[in-house]
């Protein structure tokens, strides 16, 4: 299996501090995944058959332990096959942010990083920091979604996974989110000693 780190993810690895190791170990040996057949859900949602290309999206989650600290990576990776995983996103978490880490399944967790770092996202009218598995109505003469953020701030994206539904007046957001990278990386030097 080959695990590529993408752009822009890789700028925001080397500011964290962030090993690649860690990152493999946690995407092949995780405590807790969830691999997302896109295509799937759509159909499951939609209730519309789906045409193209398959792809699916990982979420993986292990804890680690540094000198009496423990704290999770948590990793979003798009699969466009069984052999290739690209890490779009790599987060190191703790309890302390998220209580209950180990009961919660990872998509309640990027939920959870996405209320405390989230930036707003406007998807035809409907504004949240997160979207799962959503049926949105689309509305004439408007972009299809805005991303709120302030100056100077950076953001990374977890991805946005949405489309038109063919055939309909809707859209359907698998999996969209992103966070204030600025906001996260405050976080991260305040929490956590490397």
């Amino acid at each position: 299996m080959k695990i590529k780190i993408v752009q822009p993810y890789e700028d925001m690895r080397r500011k964290m501090g962030l090993s690649i190791n860690k990152i493999k170990q946690t995407i092949i040996d995780p405590d807790n995944a969830t691999r997302i057949d896109l295509n799937k859900l759509q159909l499951e949602i939609t209730k519309k058959k789906v045409t193209g290309k398959t792809m699916h999206v990982g979420l993986y989650l292990k804890r680690f332990k540094k000198d009496d600290k423990e704290y999770h990576i948590f990793v979003l990776t798009t699969e466009p096959s069984v052999n290739l995983k690209n890490v779009i996103n790599a987060l190191l978490i703790t309890e302390e942010l998220i209580p209950n880490l180990d009961e919660l399944s990872p998509i309640d967790i990027l939920r959870r990083i996405s209320e405390s770092f989230g930036i707003p996202i406007n998807i035809q009218g409907k504004t949240q920091t997160f979207f799962y598995k959503e049926l949105i109505p689309l509305k004439a003469r408007t972009k299809l979604f805005e991303i709120g953020q302030k100056k100077n701030d950076e953001i990374i994206h977890f991805q946005l996974f949405m489309k038109i539904v063919p055939g309909s007046n809707q859209v359907f957001c698998a999996l969209v989110s992103s966070i204030n990278q600025s906001k996260y990386l405050d976080w991260l030097a305040r929490s956590f000693k490397r």
